[in-house]
């Protein structure tokens, strides 16, 4: 071994001892930090993920945070506490915070249109003229706008806030406002747009001046400087480094951060706005918005906070938001009744199968660790048990009424089958039996998951019957949140729409996640979308995204279902089609 891999080891070794950085002082005992480091590591190998971080913070003091593999492997640098991450969409809360300090100060009424301060906003609506969209839809994902445009999100030099938004004149409303969750990025852009009108500075500067700093985030900015690049760490998928192209999309999810720059933003979170932000209107941060909404089938949405589906076992709500930029993975979760907090950040894609897991296993061991108040009766919440699903015999004719094509979470096909008597559903793939219980409930195959990307809600998994405005609708239950399957009704499409069938090449650059090309085909008396997906990397595969469509007219068409990327609208243009910010061609 040379003497520079031995120093690199080295480092690698004393980065995984250390557990506060300098000025972290550590407050009494974590009793689970051997039993949490284990897990971290046998997991980290199970899925090849190269670096990690973890920041465990009580109330306003360091907990237990810890360090993991390298950031770069190729020049044998470790991973520290001080690594620049990216943290995804939990920028998402970040950038709510700022706002709040400017409806705090005057500066924004987040009940207002969101056109009083960006007039130059328009979209397309199928929803009537006069479409209403306040700062507080957009904060909450109840705008009925769409969840991406997906051109140009990705880019070595992407689009000015200040370009982009005008661009949107372009797009269609995919749902009308304040009527479900549907999660938009767009959205946020909008949101960091109106930021930069009404403090006359960009973005980035305007939440460094007002929060980062006041906070001594120092390690921390919405754009890559040149102070940052230096601790930036490589980001991996499938063991290779992957690119990480900028993202246009900056208040939705391009924050870089430390482990401990977010464990001070939780800090401040667990004091209830700390010194940037008072109570009042943290409070409303972490208020469901929107309540009631039978389209979000029992989901609560805060102001850029997640306030349901992820519990202690004992029963504690957790405040939480997760984050992918690919490839880097983020989560951070916070108990408020006690005072505890988390975030696990990631530079490798296949992290995401369990940093949610071991955030919430943190949790759980600083309760041991530290006993508090018993935990408060979480309204409204169902968890199901093993012991709670009584099988219920269903004829074949009864069990035949499941079976058909569903439009799912991200728009994508999802068939459920009868097999010899077994019911099977299928997504990309995956296929998991059903077993029918009373109460019109379907109990997933023990130990599978039709969405493993998704956070566990520590809790048994199972399909509920439900029908939400005379729609058939199969909700997924046992992750983090509900996740509606639409049952797609095959009716007549229009000749305009099948003379359509073919191959379509995308124009632009591809960088990062991005749309290769489109296929449109009629399967089974379904007209479809199958989308040419192309992920960061240069030996990544272009995966095919199949996406039912509802047809509305001979020019336009919409994703089907209720739930992320539904409602996107494709519409027939001159030369080909257009599809989020991408002019399709067809190709011979």
């Amino acid at each position: 071994m040379g003497r520079l891999t031995c120093t690199a080891a080295l480092l690698a070794f004393v980065a995984v001892l250390t557990l506060c950085p300098p000025g972290w002082a550590a407050r009494g005992a974590f009793t689970g930090g051997r039993e949490l480091e284990a897990e971290i590591r046998k997991n980290m190998t199970r899925h090849g993920v190269k670096g990690l971080t973890i920041a465990l913070v009580d109330d306003q003091h360091a907990l237990w945070a810890q360090a993991f593999g390298l950031a770069d492997e190729a020049r044998g640098v470790p991973a520290t506490l001080d690594t620049i991450f990216r943290v995804g969409s939990i920028s998402k809360a970040v950038s709510s915070v700022h706002v709040m300090q400017l409806a705090e100060s005057g500066l924004v009424d987040i009940d207002a249109d969101i056109k009083t301060y960006v007039p130059e906003f328009s979209i397309r609506s199928r929803f009537g003229p006069d479409t209403l969209i306040t700062p507080r839809m957009l904060m909450s994902h109840h705008s009925g706008l769409p969840t991406d445009v997906v051109a140009g999100m990705w880019s070595d030099h992407p689009q000015s806030l200040a370009a982009y938004i005008p661009t949107l004149a372009q797009e269609s409303m995919a749902a009308p406002p304040g009527k479900l969750w549907r999660y938009s990025n767009v959205g946020f852009s909008l949101l960091g747009r109106m930021v930069e009108k009404v403090q006359a500075q960009s973005f980035d500067q305007s939440v460094r001046w007002s929060l980062l700093e006041p906070l001594g985030m120092t390690s921390s900015s919405y754009v890559m400087t040149p102070e940052l690049a230096p601790r930036y760490s490589q980001g991996y998928s499938g063991g290779k480094e992957t690119p990480r192209p900028a993202l246009r999309d900056l208040p939705a999810g391009s924050l870089y951060s430390t482990a401990t720059d977010m464990a001070a933003f939780i800090q401040a979170m667990l004091a209830g706005g700390g010194d940037v932000l008072s109570h009042r209107y943290f409070r409303q941060m972490v208020t469901p918005q929107f309540p009631g909404l039978p389209l979000d089938f029992e989901f609560q949405m805060g102001l850029g906070f997640m306030l349901s589906g992820l519990n202690l076992s004992d029963g504690s709500r957790l405040i939480w938001h997760a984050g992918t930029a690919l490839p880097f993975q983020a989560f951070m979760a916070m108990e408020p009744n006690r005072k505890l907090g988390v975030v696990v950040l990631a530079n490798s894609q296949e992290a995401a199968h369990f940093i949610s897991d071991m955030a919430l296993k943190a949790l759980e061991l600083a309760v041991a660790s530290r006993p508090g108040p018993a935990a408060r009766p979480v309204p409204g919440s169902r968890v199901f048990r093993p012991e709670a699903f009584r099988p219920e015999k269903l004829t074949p004719e009864e069990l035949a009424t499941y079976a058909g094509d569903y439009a799912g979470e991200g728009g994508l096909l999802s068939t459920i089958r009868l097999v010899d008597g077994v019911l099977k559903a299928s997504v990309e793939g995956r296929d998991v039996e059903l077993t029918p219980a009373r109460g019109g409930l379907l109990r997933l195959q023990p130990e599978k998951s039709l969405l493993p990307q998704l956070p566990k809600a520590g809790q048994e998994e199972y399909l509920e019957h439900v029908h939400p405005d005379g729609q058939d609708v199969l909700v997924l239950r046992g992750r983090a949140r509900p996740v509606p399957l639409v049952k797609l009704e095959n009716k007549s499409i229009p000749e305009a729409w099948t003379a359509r069938q073919g191959v379509y090449a995308a124009s632009g650059e591809c960088a990062g996640l991005c749309y290769k090309a489109l296929a449109l085909t009629v399967r089974d008396g379904q007209l479809m979308a199958v989308i040419g997906v192309s992920l960061p990397g240069e030996d990544a595969p272009s995966i095919p995204a199949v996406s039912p469509l509802v047809v509305l007219g001979d020019d336009q068409a919409v994703v089907a279902g209720l739930g992320i990327g539904s409602g996107a609208t494709l519409r027939a243009v001159e030369d080909g089609l257009y599809y989020s910010g991408y002019h399709f061609k067809r190709m011979p």
